[in-house]
């Protein structure tokens, strides 16, 4: 799935990392209707309803995620429609990556997103585009590109930057 430079998605976005930081409003702590409880009483919960959800093979559970790129979550995404196969599983964030998807559907006929590969590029441009804080597989394109810029190699990458806004790539 990673050997591609193109990965098809159904459903893209910028991280709500931020939101998840800074909003003031997002809840930080488990509720049950509004009133104070822990997760040991959601697991709880969730594996008593887990049961009869297992029973309709998931029918009636929809679960709600932002966007991911992350393998791991992949994998426990699949473990989950493996379980509950007739569940819904929603992708959505208020900000998205609908025109990075669009712009490959231009070039290629289908919905796919970019899938960088900054440990294998000896010149990297940006224009407008943090990959390192705002994009979907943020975590990966920063591993990646620290280990293509290893100060000690003789095939250090080069890195440009075009941008209108500070962005984590203009500390580099």
């Amino acid at each position: 799935m990673f050997d591609n430079l193109l990965q098809p998605v159904a459903s893209f976005t910028a991280p709500s990392a931020w939101n998840g930081c800074y909003d003031p409003d997002r809840s930080s702590r488990v509720r049950n209707d509004q009133e104070p409880s822990s997760w040991d009483a959601f697991l709880d919960a969730w594996r008593e309803r887990a049961l009869s959800f297992e029973d309709r093979g998931g029918e009636g559970l929809a679960i709600l995620t932002e966007a991911y790129a992350s393998p791991s979550f992949s994998m426990l995404g699949r473990a989950f429609r493996e379980r509950f196969p007739r569940a819904s599983w929603y992708v959505y964030e208020p900000h998205g990556d609908e025109n990075i998807v669009a712009g490959a559907g231009l070039l290629t006929g289908k919905p796919l997103r970019p899938l960088y590969h900054l440990d294998r590029s000896k010149t990297i441009l940006s224009l407008g585009c943090d990959f390192l804080l705002t994009e979907t597989g943020a975590l990966r394109h920063a591993k990646d590109l620290a280990s293509a810029r290893d100060p000690e190699s003789a095939q250090m990458s080069r890195l440009y930057v075009v941008e209108s806004t500070l962005s984590a790539l203009h500390a580099l």
